[in-house]
């Protein structure tokens, strides 16, 4: 039996579905839940209450629904994290790559906490209150967390699986205008690379939402974060202009 509760945190992803079937292959059902939790701030906290409600389980796997798990990756978790143990005793949390569709190797979406410290989270998270405007609600209050209490948070080496392949159009512009909002230091270097993405595929319309995300906020017409797509203005106008239908649910 797996020492590992998985919680998969959605927006109703196009890749809810898969990511879960793979959870399930790959934890049990019995340990794989999910939530769907607006601000993210809010998911963060119930991602922890879960964990506190399982003591059981000695690691909490935060996973967001944007992320396919790869074969033999509870394999891969506990592995990495028993080296990084022995490096640093007071471990509390670790980090994984992932490949993304747009960005190559990134840390996203994939998180392994000591689950035994999810109370101590969850008050200190609720102390802290609504931290919406903040550009990283999960890694900036879990560092801080970490710092606080005298525990280790630190980045994996291993690549565990793949992020935002096969995403709604909606979901893609949200994220982008997003990041290009919340990460203004790197704006050019995002553009830059998703403009050779699309230069080498130009055929997968991901890269064109990508971009229109971009250039909207570079023109000024978005300037606060949303964390919920929804909230946006409809994408439909911008696919329209695009002359791009909105992607189909996808067959898992």
């Amino acid at each position: 039996m797996t020492n590992i509760l998985c919680i998969i945190r959605h927006v109703e992803e196009r890749t809810l579905e898969e990511a879960t079937k793979r959870a399930v292959k790959y934890f049990g059902e019995e340990n794989v839940l999910q939530i769907n939790e607006v601000p993210f701030f809010q998911a963060v906290i119930k991602t922890f209450e879960l964990g506190e409600k399982n003591p059981s389980k000695k690691f909490l796997l935060a996973l967001d629904a944007d992320v396919l798990l790869t074969e033999d990756v509870e394999t891969v978790l506990l592995r990495e994290w028993e080296k990084y143990k022995l490096i640093y005793p007071n471990l509390f949390r670790l980090d994984f790559l992932v490949r993304d569709k747009f960005r190559g190797r990134v840390y996203a979406g994939c998180h392994l906490y000591l689950n035994e410290y999810s109370n101590r989270v969850v008050s200190y998270l609720k102390e802290k209150g609504s931290s919406t405007t903040q550009k990283r609600p999960e890694s900036s209050n879990v560092r801080a967390f970490a710092s606080d209490f005298g525990l280790k948070s630190k980045d994996g080496k291993v690549i565990v699986g793949t992020h935002d392949f096969e995403q709604y159009y909606e979901h893609i512009y949200a994220k982008y205008l997003n990041r290009a909002i919340r990460d203004r230091d790197s704006f050019l270097k995002i553009q830059k690379m998703i403009i050779e993405k699309k230069e080498k595929h130009p055929e997968d319309f991901d890269f064109v939402v990508a971009l229109a995300a971009l250039e909207a906020v570079e023109k000024g017409e978005f300037k606060e974060m949303n964390t919920n797509a929804k909230l946006y203005p409809s994408v439909q106008k911008i696919l329209d202009n695009l002359g791009i239908t909105e992607k189909s649910p996808l067959n898992v």
